[in-house]
C-alpha cells in the first residue's frame, strides 16, 4: 500500500508540473492556457489528497521530504496561476525536491541500489 502512495504521490506532482509548463507555454505562445490550468487545479486537489494518506503511511524522513515537494509544488501553482506568468516566470526547483523525497521514499520502502555505498 505505501508504494502504490508514494507512486500515485509523485506521480500527481509531476501532472502538477507538466499542467503548469503547458499553461505556461499556452501564454508565451498567445493561446488560452485555460485547460491547461484546469488540468492543474484537479491535480492539485488530488495531489492534497495523496499527501495526507502519504504522511500517514511515512517515516518521519519521507514526510518531511513530501512536505518540501508540496512547498515548491505551491511556488509553481501560484507562479502558473499569474496570468502574465510564461515559461520562463515558472523555473522552480521542482526536480531537486522531488529527488530528496525520492532517496527518502526508498529507505523508508527498504529500498537499495546495487553497488551503491551506504
Amino acid at each position: 500500500m505505501r508504494t502504490g502512495t508514494y507512486i500515485e504521490y509523485v506521480t500527481c506532482i509531476k501532472e502538477i508540473s507538466r499542467a503548469a509548463r503547458d499553461a505556461g507555454r499556452a501564454r508565451d505562445e498567445g493561446r488560452d492556457p485555460a485547460e491547461a490550468l484546469w488540468a492543474m487545479e484537479a491535480s492539485e486537489n488530488k495531489r492534497s489528497v495523496l499527501f495526507e494518506t502519504f504522511v500517514l503511511l511515512s517515516h518521519d524522513a519521507a514526510a518531511t521530504a513530501a512536505h518540501a515537494v508540496n512547498r515548491r509544488t505551491w511556488e509553481l501553482l501560484r507562479a502558473a496561476r499569474e496570468p502574465g506568468n510564461g515559461t520562463a516566470q515558472l523555473d522552480i526547483p521542482l526536480v531537486e525536491a522531488l529527488n530528496g523525497l525520492h532517496e527518502a521514499a526508498r529507505s523508508d520502502l527498504a529500498i537499495g541500489r546495487a553497488g551503491r555505498a551506504r
